[in-house]
């Protein structure tokens, strides 16, 4: 409470023109984060990750979208938000490749960005997702640039993404506590996806999880839930909090 708002912020002249760290690697238990969310509860929790789940996380999720060197990510999500920091910029460091930060989210000058930055990929919510349908068109004068984007929401509007962009959109399931805990792998066939978007009309396909994780179904006792029947979703990983602060 006695500490100036920015005084312990990092200017980004300075960081730019600093050295690297070289000092001993921090505790693979030690808090790497707090991020605040509200999803499961609407009240707001602040949600601490250490270290050490965070990057097992990131490799993880690195290995399951088969990225690398050559790959940039196109961030247009916040990085106060998980989709711009921890699925994006920190998924593509660990991969050893590119984030390019863009100063925020334009649906005219989007392409225009992702194909200047050489991205391969990028990380948006469903309301760019409508937001750049509304500019579709401007893609086919440009040269095909993201090979997919993580996203979700409603069905018809990532089969109308997919169908105006030609660019596949990886659905994704996950929260601040428990990261990207799934995902449509890339190299699923078309027709596989088709299907298993096709198994239960109106729901939403969440993928497979991600290397690492585990997900059942449970009853309110804890019990596997029986195919059909409702339950709650248990997943176990890496990528999991470590606690809720206070």
């Amino acid at each position: 409470d006695d500490v100036d708002e920015y005084q312990a912020a990092v200017r980004w002249p300075d960081l730019l023109t600093s050295t690297t760290f070289s000092g001993p690697a921090p505790p693979a238990g030690e808090v790497f984060e707090i991020t605040f969310t509200s999803g499961t509860t609407s009240q707001p929790k602040m949600a601490a990750l250490s270290h050490g789940a965070e990057v097992e996380h990131w490799t993880a999720v690195g290995r399951n979208l088969r990225l690398g060197p050559d790959d940039t990510v196109v961030v247009a999500t916040p990085l106060f938000h998980s989709s711009g920091i921890r699925n994006a910029t920190f998924v593509m460091w660990t991969a050893g490749g590119c984030a390019a930060l863009l100063e925020g989210f334009s649906p005219r000058r989007f392409w225009g960005q992702a194909v200047g930055a050489g991205g391969t990929w990028s990380c948006l919510v469903e309301t760019m997702l409508s937001l750049l349908l509304l500019h579709a068109a401007e893609i086919a004068e440009r040269p095909p640039v993201l090979r997919f984007v993580i996203g979700g929401g409603s069905p018809d509007t990532i089969e109308a993404f997919e169908s105006r962009t030609r660019i596949r959109v990886l659905q994704a399931y996950g929260m601040t506590e428990c990261g990207m805990a799934a995902v449509t792998r890339p190299d699923l066939g078309s027709h596989r996806v088709a299907e298993l978007r096709g198994r239960h009309p109106g729901a939403v396909l969440a993928g497979t999880p991600t290397d690492g994780t585990r997900i059942r179904i449970a009853t309110a006792a804890g019990a596997g839930a029986a195919p059909g029947s409702p339950g709650e979703l248990i997943v176990r990983g890496p990528g999991l909090l470590a606690e809720y602060v206070d």
